[in-house]
């Protein structure tokens, strides 16, 4: 009975093996931990984003920094889109003028398709790229194509809505019948909505009297990726 009784003892091949495992949890799980500890503090300018709150020069840089940090830990689609959004923001508070706004606006573009080529479905980070698009060189077929595919994946977003319409109202010759159908849908869905009604005609009215400069999609609500 004594015998039936004796605690089993854990064989060694066991233990090491539960202990590899859990070393490699642990370094599977570090990256992703360092990323978002490098960002935490920056979630004050991504949430004020979210609201429609008017950033500041040192803000984005901010954001900017946070960013890079966390992508040395861990590069995700996010991290790259959040980075390339401070970049966008920043040009329109301090403007960059010849050779150099078209460089900054080329890096912006190349980390924005980086965040893409990781998360394909995001209808926000295809509107930054057309916005950006839009304000270089001669990128008009490019900055059509991203709204085209912003439409594709997310094609009914409200928060989309303001920017959408206004890029597509100015690019409108250059979409094609069934792009031109999809803005449609969009635009009578903004009618039935006062709060987003106003906010493509005041948009738009700005746009007229020279002053609004370009703005990008915001970021998604929070908990979206």
């Amino acid at each position: 009975m004594n015998g039936l009784c004796r605690p089993v003892s854990a064989h060694p091949v066991t233990i090491v093996a539960v202990a590899v495992v859990g070393v490699l949890l642990l370094a599977l799980s570090l990256p992703r931990l360092g990323a978002a500890l490098s960002l935490l503090p920056a979630q004050s300018v991504l949430s004020g984003l979210q609201a429609w709150r008017t950033p500041t020069a040192e803000s984005l840089k901010f954001l900017g920094q946070a960013s890079e940090r966390a992508a040395l830990w861990h590069t995700t689609g996010r991290i790259l889109s959040d980075g390339a959004l401070a970049s966008l923001l920043l040009l329109s508070l301090e403007p960059a003028v010849g050779g150099e706004r078209e460089v900054r606006l080329a890096a912006v573009a190349a980390q924005l398709e980086r965040s893409l080529a990781r998360a394909p479905m995001n209808g926000y980070v295809w509107l930054r790229l057309a916005v950006t698009e839009a304000q270089r060189h001669a990128r008009e077929k490019a900055a059509v194509r991203a709204m085209a595919m912003s439409y594709r994946v997310m094609p009914v977003e409200p928060r989309l809505a303001p920017t959408r319409l206004r890029l597509a109202l100015t690019f409108w010759y250059w979409f094609d019948p069934i792009q031109q159908t999809a803005i449609r849908a969009e635009l009578a869905q903004a009618k039935s909505d006062p709060n987003i009604a106003a906010s493509v005609q005041d948009m738009i009215i700005q746009d007229m009297i020279g002053q609004n400069a370009w703005q990008p999609g915001l970021s998604p609500p929070s908990g979206r990726q």
